[in-house]
Formats: C-alpha cells, structure tokens, sequence
C-alpha cells in the first residue's frame, strides 16, 4: 500500500489559515508545536508536517480502518530533511519528503521492499484540471506498462471509498495514491516485483 501527499507552496502561503493559533490546535497535537519552530520555517515544517499526516493516513484507510477527522491522531518525527514517521496508535511509519521552492511532496509504502515505487509529479497550469491530468497520467504508465488499451482503464472507489485501479471493469492488484494541490498533481505507484501485476 502507498500513500502520498502535495501542498503547493505558493497556494499554502496565499490561504494564510497556517498562521492561525486555532489551525495550528486543530491538526498538530501538543507534542508536535514545539518542532514546527525548532528547525528552518515554521511554515514549511507545518505544510511537510500535513503531508506527511495525510500521506500515512491514506494508508490507514487503504487498510480498512474507519476513516477519522482528527489529525492529531497522527503524531509526526523528522528525521532528517527528507526522512521523518508518523506515529499512530503506538505504530510508527516512516515517510520520505522532497520540498522544492514550488512543492512539498510526501509518501509513505507499506512492504516498500517487495515492490518498486514509481512517483510522478506534475505541473498543471489549470487547477481545474489537475484531478483529470493526474489521473490520466497514472493511466499512461500503467497502460504502457501492462500494455493495456488506455481508454479501458478506470478508477472505481470501493465501498470504504478508497480508489482502485481497474481495467475493462476487472480490479487490478496495483497500489497506487493521487494527490493534488494548487498547480501541481502526483501519483504514486507500487509495482509488485514478484508477483503478477493483472492477477
């Protein structure tokens, strides 16, 4: 299973909730504030900092858990600048940052040995097409990949409402995540390295 997250940094600036006390009690518990000052800029500790939350959290929904409204249920560690874990009841998960001057983009896989991550980020200028371009671009590396006709691959949301992967209306046993924000959109693919991908 994987997760992944991308805050736009000029977006995230511009909506200026970060800077509000109230925000800050909302998503990060008590043990979390004091390393949002520690290191660099409070800002970008808060936006990787949510990114990470919501990278891990996908996971925990992919997993079968009840979706939950409460951020701070997931208790983030940085390691390094690009390394960090989210704590959730009791189990830690380690995610893996890139920020660049335009984006902040985080992810978590479970069993990352077994597989290859293949990550795509990407520009897009419209914001109203970043759901549809992200999509499309996941269903070109799969399509090349499997060597599977494009238009009969699609994304259906199970009952928990976590998205799968389909072709021709089959499930495909590929993990994957999307995200997007302001201009830019990422997915996140697992490729199985010992098993069938269309099984």
């Amino acid at each position: 299973m994987i997760g992944n997250d991308i805050v736009d940094i000029k977006k995230a600036r511009s909506e200026g909730s970060w800077k509000q006390a109230r925000f800050i009690k909302k998503i990060f518990a008590e043990s979390e504030r004091p390393q949002i000052i520690s290191t660099g800029s409070p800002f970008l500790n808060i936006w990787r900092m949510w990114s990470m939350k919501e990278s891990v959290y996908k996971v925990i929904v992919q997993s079968g858990e009840e979706r939950f409204l409460n951020p701070q249920k997931l208790i983030c560690t940085f390691e390094d600048e690009k390394n960090g874990f989210v704590t959730y009841n009791g189990k830690n998960y380690a995610t893996q940052t890139l920020r660049t001057s335009n984006y902040i983009y985080s992810s978590h896989t479970k069993d990352a040995a077994q597989s290859e991550v293949i990550n795509e980020i990407l520009h897009v200028k419209d914001p109203n097409e970043q759901s549809k371009m992200t999509r499309l671009a996941l269903f070109q590396r799969v399509a090349n990949m499997l060597e599977y006709p494009l238009k009969k691959l699609s994304v259906q949301k199970n009952k928990q409402g976590v998205p799968k992967l389909y072709h021709s209306n089959e499930p495909l046993s590929l993990q994957f995540s999307l995200t997007h924000h302001g201009n830019y959109g990422a997915y996140s693919l697992l490729k199985e390295l010992k098993s069938k991908l269309d099984d």
